[in-house]
């Protein structure tokens, strides 16, 4: 708890800094040092008359539009100073004698005449360190992110490189477990629970763990259109990662004979399986903050053995509804009594999706604001 007489912004107060659209995937991203000219209640405008306020002295007129503009333009994120350069200049050093200017284009700011170490600290700890920690939050997460997708991308060329390396071996179509091993333990168990996995909680329980949620949660938009957006993207990488790998594996091993019908149906099992995990893991990730955990454990544990053991759970695996799926698509009216009918799969599939979606609308609308800054 933050002592009373140590806050700068009283709790009814803006925040120090806006981020806006966060998570944009443009390379750049848009900072505006100089957006407003508000300044905090308990500095009393500075001892400056509104008149002064709304100069330039105070901030730079127009630069937050631009800014807007030029980031939906790039859709890049954007990170906004929401405090006057005058109660303390995000654009310069701590030590410089312009981070808290005592004359401004020759007029005085009294506010600022003979200020204290004791407030000059507390200017900076509330304005400009929350500030530039927003800036390196953003630039670490596209960084971060751009390493998880460049590493899920490498772990999909796996099974492709291995199929590639069966096929050299000349053992194509004549080993079935090898194919068997591939398409089903490595691919279907690892490489898709895992791929879903991650862009299914990181669509928007990121946003909510580290608190700019808030700024998506504050606009006036109907919490259902917000999970179908982000489920959207986080169903579309995972299916861009894993569809084309199971096809290109299926390939090369010729699974289902010597035609493309087993590789389509791989792709079209593994698709539906992604569409699934992913929304499952969404939902997860706005029940609990360790949804990543809870997720490994279930692919790991559930899909990973228990699945493979007892067959009155398969009802509750998506691994096998997505074999199942891949099998009737590879195999049309062929049937293998180690797998559920595929009717079941789909249905099972379909309501899976249905519930989780459900579940996530209802857990986002319930959010409150504090929950997603905490």
């Amino acid at each position: 708890m933050i002592p009373e007489h140590a806050r700068l912004l009283d709790p009814c107060e803006p925040p120090a800094v806006e981020v806006i659209n966060a998570r944009g995937a443009g390379r750049a991203v848009v900072v505006c040092d100089h957006a407003s000219n508000r300044v905090p209640r308990r500095l009393a405008g500075l001892g400056l008359v509104p008149a002064q306020l709304v100069t330039h002295i105070a901030w730079d007129p127009g630069a937050e539009e631009v800014a807007r503009r030029v980031a939906k333009q790039l859709d890049a994120p954007l990170v906004v100073s929401c405090y006057s350069r005058l109660v303390i200049d995000c654009n310069r050093p701590l030590a410089s004698d312009e981070s808290i200017a005592v004359t401004s284009a020759g007029m005085a700011v009294p506010g600022n005449c003979a200020i204290s170490s004791a407030d000059r600290a507390l200017r900076a700890a509330a304005l400009f360190r929350p500030y530039h920690r927003a800036i390196a939050q953003v630039l670490n997460q596209r960084s971060a992110a751009r390493r998880r997708s460049l590493l899920l991308v490498l772990l999909a060329l796996l099974p492709v490189a291995i199929a590639m390396l069966v096929r050299l071996s000349g053992r194509v179509g004549t080993d079935e477990e090898v194919a068997a091993a591939i398409m089903d333990r490595l691919i279907v168990t690892t490489l898709l629970p895992i791929v879903a996995l991650v862009f299914g909680t990181a669509a928007l329980g990121a946003e909510l763990e580290d608190g700019t949620a808030v700024f998506l949660l504050v606009k006036p938009i109907d919490r259902w259109r917000i999970v179908v957006a982000k489920l959207a993207v986080a169903i579309g990488l995972s299916v861009a990662i894993v569809a084309p790998a199971s096809f290109v594996a299926g390939a090369i091993l010729q699974v289902g004979g010597t035609g493309l019908s087993g590789a389509v149906g791989a792709a079209a099992g593994t698709a539906i399986g992604a569409t699934v995990y992913a929304t499952v893991f969404f939902a997860l990730s706005l029940v609990t903050g360790r949804a990543l955990a809870i997720g490994l454990i279930y692919v790991l544990v559930w899909e990973g053995v228990l699945a493979g053991l007892l067959e009155g759970i398969a009802a509750l695996s998506i691994r096998q509804y997505t074999l199942a799926i891949s099998a009737a698509i590879s195999n049309p009216g062929v049937t293998d009594p180690g797998l559920l009918d595929v009717r079941t799969a789909l249905v099972l599939s379909v309501i899976a999706v249905a519930v989780a979606v459900v579940i996530a609308v209802r857990r986002l609308a319930s959010f409150e604001i504090g929950q997603a800054d905490d």
